[in-house]
């Protein structure tokens, strides 16, 4: 809140209270300044690290001392010719006053091209809104400590000790067992005698099922015991999928059986009980059989509900949208059906944008502006990249950084369209869109076609729509 300026009684009194100055993150402290003010410019470099302008009006961005291309490192460009003085300009100064645009020329004589080439990345919104910080390191844009605390550990040197603690932590098991595969290896279980030793419980490893001999395993220390785990020692010359399948198994046993181990001799030490073999076999087998079916069920492919066309309310205009990147360029794809699934008319424009998410928000911007320029009452806009459909429909203030701009242009719009609304749609229900875009002349900028000019491939994919429509 201090870094991003915002304005109100409490941050007032925090500000005039403990010499907390406007602009921190470009200024040097006071020299009489609090406590608490000095403690907030020692987080000022981790701070900067994701602090960034996302461009508005253009009004109060310096281009050298604030952070405002996300793509450069510092989040700031850097001059073309470095033996000139720096002469502070604001952002504004780049845009063209005619077609509110990038001003490409003036760019090309103050930045170098790698910093030309990032500004022109950046997307503005048609509506004049102020100058806004985010923090880009996330993608919604919202500070979190969490990932701050992650940015400030980037520096220290990780050791490795030979455990593949990813990998461990995505086994498909409890998460009791992998606490505990934790614990051994970090040495925390709270007793003296390491579980290494009582690795040695040869007759729970050998009454199973299987009759694994534990002086066969190649265990030294803690560390080979998680390796145990993680990658159980199978021969087999079956499938990948049959293999895969014992791998599954064979880990969860391994880790169950080490967990029986621990329980039977907390019962030993605690209880002062000696448990019998054959009943903790028994429940050891059961354990693995819940385990096994339990990983079974939660891998069985479901059947997949085929995703088709579906028919619209008598007078609704559904337009499907979808994007594809090709070369250094993206194409942009509408097409427009009526109740019956009668393609009305397909358009297509090239882009210059490559970001995925941003190519299919601009498709979505696309459609809603040809909604306004054909007068178009009942409407149903669809695609299929939820992000952009969820950050429409949701507020702009939990809309994704990369896509505020274009989102603020939509709903813009949208104020003026009350029956036009956005639904998100599977992918494979929206083949017509993918064909479109992915086989759209390659040469021009602008595509239109209507349903009598549909090349055959076109025909083909509506046809396995319409056809099963329901």
């Amino acid at each position: 809140m201090v870094a991003v300026g915002n304005e109100s009684l409490c941050m007032e009194a925090f500000r005039s209270k403990y010499k907390v100055i406007r602009g921190g993150l470009k200024r040097k402290p006071v020299k009489n300044a609090s406590p608490i003010s000095q403690s907030i410019k020692k987080a000022r470099e981790l701070i900067i690290k994701g602090a960034c302008y996302l461009v508005g009006d253009e009004k109060s961005i310096d281009i050298w001392l604030d952070p405002w291309v996300p793509w450069l490192e510092g989040f700031k460009p850097s001059p073309k010719d470095t033996t000139i003085p720096i002469q502070h300009m604001m952002v504004s100064n780049f845009i063209d006053k005619h077609n509110r645009q990038w001003n490409v020329i003036a760019l090309a004589i103050i930045f170098d091209d790698i910093s030309v080439e990032a500004v022109r990345k950046i997307i503005r919104s048609s509506l004049l809104c102020q100058d806004k910080f985010y923090w880009i390191k996330e993608y919604t844009g919202t500070f979190s400590v969490k990932l701050a605390y992650k940015i400030s550990q980037e520096h220290k040197t990780i050791i490795n000790h030979g455990v593949n603690w990813s990998k461990l932590w995505k086994l498909k098991i409890h998460e009791r067992l992998k606490i505990l595969m934790w614990q051994i290896e970090s040495n925390t279980i709270p007793t003296k005698q390491n579980l290494e030793v009582k690795i040695g419980v040869q007759a729970i490893w050998f009454g199973c099922c299987w009759g694994l001999r534990s002086l066969w395993l190649n265990v030294a220390n803690n560390e080979d015991i998680i390796k145990l785990v993680i990658n159980p020692p199978i021969q087999s010359s079956a499938s990948s999928n049959v293999l895969e399948k014992v791998k599954i198994q064979t880990f969860i046993q391994i880790a169950l059986i080490l967990e029986t181990i621990w329980n039977f001799r907390n019962q030993v030490v605690h209880d002062d009980t000696k448990p019998k073999i054959s009943s903790t076999i028994k429940n050891l087998e059961h354990k693995n059989m819940e385990h096994v079916d339990a990983t079974t069920l939660q891998n069985a492919v479901q059947p997949k509900e085929i995703g088709r066309w579906k028919k619209r309310p008598h007078g609704t205009i559904k337009l499907n949208i979808d994007a594809s990147l090709l070369g250094s360029k993206s194409t942009l794809a509408v097409i427009a059906r009526d109740s019956n699934g009668e393609i009305i008319w397909e358009e297509t424009k090239k882009v210059l944008t490559m970001d995925p998410t941003v190519v299919e928000a601009s498709a979505l911007l696309w459609a809603t502006q040809l909604v306004v320029c054909k007068k178009l009452q009942h409407c149903i806009i669809e695609g299929d990249a939820k992000t952009c459909i969820d950050a429409c429909n949701g507020s702009i203030e939990d809309c994704p950084w990369p896509l505020y701009a274009i989102c603020q242009d939509v709903k813009s719009l949208l104020s003026s369209l009350p029956y036009v609304v956005f639904y998100w749609v599977r992918r494979d229900a929206n083949s017509v869109m993918h064909t479109l875009a992915k086989f759209a002349p390659r040469n021009s900028c602008f595509f239109y076609c209507n349903f009598e000019s549909l090349s055959p491939l076109m025909k083909e994919a509506w046809l396995r729509d319409v056809t099963v429509c329901i």
